[in-house]
């Protein structure tokens, strides 16, 4: 009978122990499935910094041309607007009238935007600042960027230029970069409709080059602090 009884404990004591390597077995299952787990999001988290870099870097080249081709329009605004009394040069009159009628769109790369907005399975954390920063570089500045692109295009596609067919000269065939007469200007300087119109222009072009200039500094300092963020996680491995 003690026997039995001695079996019987011991192989209770046995089944706990059991019942713990099972439990302890689930736990660390879980626990390394979860490390896992957490170890994919990292690198789908890093893969898209490297991603956002290479659309701030598209973003980039595409700010440094535009507010290079805004400083050249204002600049030829500003040419008619204060020198309106004097001579210029033919070809230089030509390509001021131009640019007076011209704009550029600013198409930002939008391919890591839309995959981190769309996807309902990204959970950006406190710590994930970088991605808000990010989606609010698109919402917002870029977003600001859009509104001011779309109120000059209207503006030149429904003020300058109806006003330029209907008044000047075109050049026939047009030369590269040339479209009107820029002779036809000292006829027009002395109408109010077409100065004002200038100075609408240049008011537009003024404020395309602040917006492009406040994306440009934000782009650069997320760009920089993305860097620095992927040298940290490197010396960490």
């Amino acid at each position: 009978m003690n026997a039995f009884r001695s079996r019987s404990n011991r192989s209770g004591g046995g089944y706990f122990i059991e019942f713990l390597i099972i439990i302890a077995g689930i736990m660390v299952s879980f626990l390394l499935n979860e490390w896992r787990e957490d170890r994919s999001l990292e690198e789908k988290k890093i893969t898209l910094l490297k991603e956002i870099q290479t659309d701030l870097k598209k973003d980039s080249a595409v700010l440094t041309y535009s507010m290079g081709f805004y400083k050249k329009m204002l600049q030829s605004h500003d040419s008619l607007l204060l020198n309106r009394n004097k001579k210029f040069n033919e070809d230089s009159l030509d390509i001021y009238l131009d640019y007076v009628c011209s704009y550029y769109p600013f198409q930002p790369a939008e391919k890591t935007y839309l995959k981190i907005h769309n996807n309902n399975n990204l959970v950006i954390e406190k710590e994930d600042s970088l991605f808000e920063d990010f989606l609010n570089l698109h919402n917002f500045l870029y977003a600001n960027y859009k509104e001011w692109s779309f109120i000059e295009k209207n503006f030149v596609l429904n003020k300058m230029l109806p006003y330029l067919d209907e008044n000047a000269s075109f050049h026939y065939p047009p030369p590269e970069n040339k479209l009107f007469d820029g002779e036809v200007f000292y006829e027009l300087k002395d109408q109010s409709t077409f100065m004002n119109y200038i100075k609408s222009g240049r008011l537009y072009k003024f404020a395309m080059i602040g917006i492009s200039e406040a994306c440009m500094a934000q782009l650069n300092q997320l760009n920089q602090e993305i860097s620095t963020h992927l040298r940290e996680i490197e010396n960490q491995e």
